[in-house]
């Protein structure tokens, strides 16, 4: 609600805004976790990977 208010904007455009950083900042964070661990191609399949399953297509 107060995102929407400072957007000037709809809930529902400040909701998909708000999950959209999410996603974003949740799928950065797996790749750094991957990269650390086991390099660059492996954090990037990790990250592939968790988009696809995170999908409702796919688990729906």
């Amino acid at each position: 609600m107060v995102l929407s208010r400072i957007l000037r904007s709809s809930p529902g455009a400040a909701a998909l805004l708000n999950a959209t950083c999410a996603a974003a900042l949740a799928a950065d964070g797996i790749y750094e976790i991957g990269h650390r661990l086991h390099g660059r191609a492996v954090a990037t399949v990790l990250v592939a990977l968790s988009e696809v399953r995170g999908s409702p297509e796919v688990c729906g």
